[in-house]
């Protein structure tokens, strides 16, 4: 076989094979990973994790997407960010996840808890443009949190939810 053949059929086998990899796979290959690092699922899917600040949208709805596929049961309790939350509006828990959910997209250069920081900011400057008192607001906002904490017999414990929030945010 001639060099310029067999150079044609190691290609043909490497498009067969990139061809056959999962979305996370051609994602981590695109990303820069070997072909074998990207036919696992598990490797590919830590390549891609440490480089999610280089990935634009569609890359990281694709990095959700094959962590839910990798962790069926985590999955299922899930804060995809990409989807809302059904909410119990008596489940304080829930209801606080889906505000981490609407808010963390719009600061997602930050972690959660920055991005939490940067929405009371934003908040404040909401309130001066609409000359609502935030101070007033904020105060009210405690008086219900703590009204709220005792019909619910204290902090909202919902380890499954905590654990599919920091699933998403790693």
């Amino acid at each position: 076989m001639s060099n310029l053949a067999e150079h044609q059929s190691e290609q043909a086998a490497l498009t067969a094979r990139y061809e056959a990899l999962t979305a996370i796979g051609r994602l981590a290959h695109d990303l820069g990973a070997s072909i074998e690092t990207s036919e696992n699922v598990d490797e590919a899917l830590a390549y891609c994790a440490a480089r999610q600040e280089r990935m634009d949208a569609v890359q990281l709805r694709t990095l959700d997407e094959a962590r839910a596929d990798a962790n069926e049961d985590a999955a299922e309790t899930s804060v995809a960010w990409h989807t809302p939350v059904q909410v119990d509006d008596t489940d304080n828990s829930t209801r606080a996840a889906r505000v981490l959910q609407a808010i963390y997209p719009a600061y997602d250069d930050d972690t959660a808890e920055t991005a939490v920081r940067d929405v009371l900011t934003d908040l404040r400057h909401l309130c001066d443009l609409m000359g609502w008192d935030f101070a007033d607001l904020d105060r009210d906002a405690h008086e219900t949190y703590f009204r709220e904490l005792s019909e619910c017999g204290g902090v909202a414990v919902n380890p499954d939810l905590k654990a599919a929030i920091e699933l998403e945010l790693q």
